[in-house]
């Protein structure tokens, strides 16, 4: 767990201090000259939800809710509520999840928390079992459709001891505009 929520903390200050003109170890100069930047622009928002725009998604997941690797469709019901279903190599699923201020026009991230019915297929002869998937994350989805998101997540089988209490996901993707 504590491996994961560091390479998220590392992924968003990369994407915080990879702004171009900016002085090496100045990050109050930094900060100054965005904020005035923005004060000072004639747009400040275009008013794109892309949330709202760009409803229907889907995704390649490495991790998640069928363990190893799935693909999946989701659908943005409102701004800050999406549900999704999913196949991958050794099972399927179907969850929603609540989008953090999806509803904030411009905003390209988002966290989020979810949940989702598990089904994963025995393995080895075993039998099929079911579960639940509780994630939470933080997704981006830029204006062109481009999207991405990290999760953790607690995983829960029913009648297995074996797997492991915190599980993730990285998934990428494409939106489009229904």
């Amino acid at each position: 767990m504590k491996r994961i929520v560091l390479i998220v903390v590392l992924l968003l200050t990369n994407i915080v201090f990879s702004q171009k003109n900016r002085k090496e170890n100045d990050v109050e100069t930094f900060i100054i000259k965005d904020s005035l930047e923005l004060s000072n622009s004639k747009k400040v928002t275009n008013h794109y939800n892309v949330r709202k725009e760009r409803k229907l998604g889907v995704n390649a997941v490495l991790g998640g809710e069928s363990i190893i690797a799935s693909v999946s469709i989701d659908y943005f019901v409102t701004s800050t509520l999406n549900i999704g279903i999913g196949f991958g190599l050794i099972g399927g699923y179907v969850g929603a999840k609540y989008h953090f201020r999806g509803n904030i026009d411009d905003l390209k991230w988002t966290p989020y928390i979810g949940v989702s019915g598990i089904r994963v297929a025995g393995i080895m002869g075993g039998d099929s079992k079911s579960g639940v998937y509780f994630p939470a994350g933080i997704q981006y989805i830029g204006n062109k459709g481009f999207s991405f998101s990290i999760e953790a997540a607690a995983l829960s089988i029913i009648n297995r001891d074996d797997e492991p209490p915190i599980w993730g996901a990285i998934k990428t993707g494409y939106r489009f505009k229904p």
